[in-house]
């Protein structure tokens, strides 16, 4: 008898405690942020100065887009696409 109250009691905390867990995950994912709107690759590198794109990347631009080519010549378009390639 007293197995049976305490699997009972078990039960019920494990069911206060799954409610409980399901509320906090339901308020977490509604206080996500927005999504955000960001700049197309093109905008951003005709904005962005050379120091700042060097701080930035730690490499200049030019030698960024030789290490895109080179990266999308080796595992393919398919795998890595650089921006240039990409709709805007």
């Amino acid at each position: 008898m007293l197995l049976l109250f305490l699997s009972a009691e078990l039960a019920a905390d494990l069911d206060k405690q799954t409610a409980e867990f399901i509320r906090e995950e339901r308020r977490r994912n509604r206080s996500l942020p927005e999504k955000k709107d960001r700049p197309t690759w093109r905008f951003f590198v005709e904005r962005a100065s050379a120091d700042h794109f060097r701080r930035m990347f730690r490499m200049p631009l030019a030698q960024f887009e030789e290490l895109c080519d080179d990266t999308s010549n080796v595992v393919t378009q398919e795998v890595f696409c650089p921006a240039a390639f990409l709709p805007n």
